[in-house]
């Protein structure tokens, strides 16, 4: 059997950047006979890479990036380790990573030598509550969504796997355009992450622990956490840590420091609270979801769950029980 064979067909997920600068976007690829095929999630082709064509440029213990071009102009990072695999028997793998650092490694801070000269003069105009809820202001839904992307990915390089089975996400999916209803559905994504059942990014991006899932007993449990997980503002959360420097340096430049954009993402990872949980319950059920579920989950979760918030006639959620359980393989 030869390498495509083995490899045909093959699905993940993995992050796009279309050019230098612009935010990762995750998109859905596909093993072909000699093309790897990317897909967005609304099942737009997006482009065809050449396997001969395309090389390593970067690589950790569970990431790697590949372009088609030695610059790195569009680039594309994989945490899947089948199709890690797969590219890696049948592509011409060329890394340059000590080049690549040293490129990242001359940028000069230009916006950074502005805003520290600006922050004095700043501090004079602007209290920092009102900085902080203005630079949560003028983060449009694309930034938000490049900010939850670049959040994601210092969570994966720091060792925290993503869970990618397609089928498994296109149920996940369903679940959200349930509980979004009229309102753009949120995006979820399952991480191997056992101690925090549910956390987020901008985005909004609703981050479930592979522990929650393989815990829980039905749909409706699911719904809880992320609906835990869609009450909460990780904007306002991120430019709270950013602090009056950083909250004066993005509203100056629109930018927020990868090394201060990673701090920022270990402080999202917080369990929840009893006033989000209740929360939570009183929004399923207006939803009209049914909240048994949920409230056992808190209660294995030492939070302690109302019984007056109870859904009238709860209709039924979507049922791919064994897609989402496979999600993480």
């Amino acid at each position: 059997m030869s390498v495509f064979d083995q490899y045909i067909r093959l699905e993940s997920t993995g992050l796009w950047r279309e050019y230098p600068g612009a935010p990762p976007r995750e998109v859905l690829l596909q093993f072909g006979n000699s093309t790897l095929v990317l897909t967005g999630f609304d099942e737009r082709a997006l482009g065809h890479w050449a396997l001969a064509g395309i090389q390593i440029i970067s690589q950790t213990n569970r990431l790697t990036t590949y372009s088609m071009t030695g610059d790195g102009a569009e680039t594309l990072t994989v945490s899947d380790p089948d199709m890690i695999a797969a590219l890696g028997s049948v592509i011409r793998a060329t890394p340059d990573l000590d080049h690549a650092d040293d490129r990242r490694r001359r940028r000069i801070p230009w916006a950074g030598i502005l805003v520290t000269c600006l922050l004095a003069g700043g501090f004079l105009w602007f209290a920092p509550g009102v900085v902080r809820d203005q630079a949560i202001r003028m983060v449009p839904q694309e930034t938000a969504i490049e900010l939850g992307d670049r959040m994601l990915l210092t969570l994966m390089e720091s060792g925290t796997a993503l869970c990618t089975d397609p089928k498994g996400q296109r149920a996940l999916d369903r679940i959200a355009d349930r509980l979004a209803g009229d309102t753009p559905a949120p995006r979820l994504r399952v991480v191997e992450l056992s101690d925090i059942p549910v956390f987020s990014l901008p985005g909004p991006t609703v981050l479930l622990s592979s522990t929650t899932l393989a815990e829980a007993q039905g749909t409706d449990e699911l719904a809880g956490w992320i609906q835990l997980g869609l009450n909460r503002d990780p904007v306002g959360s991120l430019m709270t840590d950013l602090g009056f420097a950083g909250d004066i340096r993005y509203i100056l430049t629109g930018e927020v420091e990868i090394e201060t954009l990673a701090a920022a993402t270990g402080t999202l990872l917080r369990p929840p609270s009893e006033a989000e949980a209740s929360a939570a319950l009183s929004d399923l059920a207006e939803r009209q979801i049914s909240t048994a579920g949920f409230a056992d989950a808190l209660a294995r979760n030492g939070l302690p769950a109302s019984t007056q918030h109870q859904a009238s006639s709860p209709a039924p959620l979507p049922q791919d029980w064994s897609a989402l359980k496979g999600i993480c393989g």
